[in-house]
C-alpha cells in the first residue's frame, strides 16, 4: 500500500484532532472565556505595536519574535485571546502534520500514523507541561518537529541534504534564538550532527558549506532583529535584559556538582509533574532503539534529545513547562504504540476502525484529563479582571495602570490598556531595577490605577498616593487569590 496516496483525508483528520484536543486543554482557546495565566507576551506585543521599544521602554525577558507573533493576535482581538488561539492552532496543526509525515517516513501506514498523532497529541496537551498555553515552547513545537522530520527523512531515505533544507532549518534556528535562546541546544545538536555526518560521508568541503548555509539561515533572522534594536538605540538593553539577566537572574552560579544534582532532581520532579509524558518519552526511546531505523537516524535522535536536556535543565526543572521542549520526542512514543497496534491488526478495515476509535477516545480523554477543569466554560462576569476593567474605563478616559509585584494577570488585556511603564508587572527573575521602577511609578503617580494581589509589606507611597476602591477574591487553578484595585487620589 502506498501511504503517500490519498493522504488528504488523514491530514484533515489530523487537523481536526489537534484542534479539538488543544482547544479543550489550553486556556488560550475560546472554550476558556478568560485565559487565567500570564498575559506578558500579549501585552508586550501590543506595546511594541503601539510604538514602545522592547527592553528599553518595556521590560521583558524573552526574545523579540515571540512578541511580534502576538501583534496579529492583538489585531484580531484587543481584549480576548481568540487571536492567540488562532495563531497557536495554525502552528500546532503544522506540528501534528509534520509528526504524521514522520510516522509515514518511519514505515507506518496512514491509519497507524493517525493513531500515533492522536495518542501523542493527547499526552502532550493534557500534561502539566501545558500549565500555561502562553509559553515559548508551544510556539517552538512546529519548528522542532519539522526539523526532526526533515532530518529523519533524509537519513532513512538516503537523500542528499539539499541547501534549501539546510537553509530552512537555519532560519528555524534563528527564530528560536530570537524567541528563547535556551532552547537553541536542539539546533546546535541538529547542525553539529548533520555537519559531522556529512564530514564522514562527503568530506570537509561539504560539511563546511553546510555549516555556513545553516549559519546563513540564522543570520537572515538575526540581522533584522539586531537592526530593530540598533535603530531604536536599544542594543545595550538587549544585551542586559535578554542575554545577561537571563543567565544571572535564574539561580546560583552553575558548578559541576550542581549540574549533576540538577539533572537527577529534574528526573525526580518531572516524574512527579508529568508522569505520562515521561512514560511516553521512555516508550519512544525503546521504540527508536528496537526499530529498524538506520543507525545514523537513531544516533541523531538520541544526541539531539540528550543535548537538549543538558541545556534546558542546566538550572534544574524549576517549572513544569520546561518539559514541553521535549514534546516532539513524545511523538516517538506514539509511533511505538501505533506500530504495535499495526502488528496486531493485519486487516486494513480493522486498522481503519481502530484509528477512528482511538481518535474519538483521545478527544474524550482530553476532556476528562484537561489541565484546567475549573476554568473550562466558566462564567467570567464576577472575575476581578472584568469588574476592575469596567470600573477603570467608566471613571477614566484611556486609563493607565500598574500590575504591582505579580506576574501579568490579564488586567491590561481585559481593560484594553497598553502598558505605559517599563516594569509593567513583576517577572520571574530577580532584578533590583524592576522593583525600583515599580516603586517610582507609584511614588510619582504615573498611572491611574494599581492592581496587586498583596495586602502586606506594601510601600507606604501606595497608601499616600492611591486609595483602595475594590477587592475581589477568586481562584487561579487551585489557589485562592485576593486582588486589590487602587485608584490615584
Amino acid at each position: 500500500m502506498n501511504t503517500k496516496k490519498n493522504a488528504i483525508p488523514y491530514i484533515l483528520a489530523v487537523v481536526a484532532i489537534t484542534t479539538v484536543i488543544f482547544s479543550i486543554c489550553s486556556t488560550t482557546s475560546p472554550l476558556y472565556t478568560f485565559c487565567d495565566e500570564s498575559h506578558c507576551f500579549f501585552n508586550v506585543g501590543k506595546a511594541i505595536f503601539n510604538g514602545q521599544v522592547l527592553y528599553k521602554d518595556i521590560l521583558e525577558q524573552k526574545g523579540l519574535i515571540i512578541y511580534l507573533i502576538q501583534i496579529p493576535a492583538y489585531l484580531i482581538s484587543h481584549t480576548t485571546f481568540i487571536g492567540v488561539w488562532t495563531i497557536q492552532i495554525i502552528l500546532l496543526i503544522l506540528f501534528s502534520v509534520s509528526a504524521y509525515k514522520l510516522n509515514i517516513c518511519l514505515g507506518l501506514d496512514n491509519f497507524q500514523s493517525l493513531i500515533a498523532v492522536a495518542i501523542s497529541d493527547l499526552v502532550i496537551f493534557t500534561s502539566q507541561s501545558l500549565a500555561s498555553g502562553q509559553i515559548v515552547e508551544v510556539y517552538a513545537l512546529p519548528f522542532f518537529m519539522y526539523s526532526l522530520y526533515s532530518l529523519t527523512r533524509n537519513l532513512e531515505e538516503s537523500r542528499d541534504f539539499s541547501w534549501q533544507m539546510i537553509l530552512l532549518n537555519g532560519i528555524f534556528a534563528g527564530i528560536i534564538l530570537w524567541m528563547k535562546y535556551s532552547l537553541l541546544g536542539f539546533y546546535f545538536a541538529w547542525a553539529a550532527f548533520v555537519c559531522i555526518y556529512l564530514l564522514i560521508k562527503k568530506g570537509l568541503g561539504k560539511a563546511l558549506k553546510t555549516g555556513l548555509v545553516f549559519l546563513g539561515g540564522m543570520l537572515t533572522v538575526t540581522i533584522p532583529c539586531l537592526l530593530y534594536f540598533y535603530l531604536n538605540g536599544a542594543i545595550t538593553e538587549l544585551i542586559d535584559y535578554y542575554f545577561i539577566n537571563n543567565i544571572s537572574g535564574y539561580g546560583k552560579q552553575i558548578t559541576l556538582g550542581g549540574l549533576v544534582y540538577n539533572y537527577i532532581y529534574t528526573i525526580y520532579s518531572e516524574l512527579h509533574w508529568n508522569l505520562p509524558v515521561m512514560v511516553f518519552l521512555a516508550i519512544g526511546v525503546c521504540a527508536v532503539l528496537f526499530s529498524r531505523m538506520k543507525a545514523a537516524t537513531k544516533l541523531s535522535l538520541i544526541i539531539i534529545a540528550l543535548f537538549n536536556a543538558v541545556v534546558v535543565f542546566s538550572h534544574g526543572p524549576m517549572f513544569p513547562y520546561y518539559l514541553f521542549a521535549f514534546a516532539p520526542f513524545v511523538v516517538f512514543g506514539g509511533y511505538g504504540i501505533a506500530k504495535v497496534i499495526g502488528l496486531l491488526l493485519k486487516k486494513q478495515t480493522s486498522r481503519k476502525l481502530t484509528a477512528v476509535l482511538v481518535s474519538l477516545v483521545a478527544c474524550v480523554l482530553a476532556y476528562v484529563y484537561k489541565p484546567f477543569p475549573r476554568e473550562f466554560l466558566a462564567d467570567t462576569s464576577g472575575l476581578s479582571q472584568y469588574v476592575f476593567a469596567e470600573y477603570m474605563n467608566s471613571n477614566h478616559d484611556s486609563p493607565t495602570m500598574l500590575n504591582y509585584d505579580f506576574l501579568d494577570g490579564g488586567f491590561y488585556t481585559v481593560a484594553d490598556i497598553v502598558p505605559n511603564t517599563w516594569a509593567y508587572c513583576r517577572l520571574n527573575w530577580d532584578n533590583p531595577l524592576m522593583n525600583q521602577d515599580q516603586l517610582e511609578t507609584i511614588r510619582n503617580r504615573k498611572v491611574d490605577f494599581v492592581v496587586t494581589n498583596r495586602n502586606d509589606n506594601l510601600p507606604k507611597e501606595l497608601f499616600e498616593n492611591y486609595a483602595l476602591v475594590d477587592q475581589i477574591s477568586q481562584y487561579r487553578v487551585d489557589t485562592l487569590f485576593t486582588y486589590y484595585l487602587y485608584e490615584v487620589r
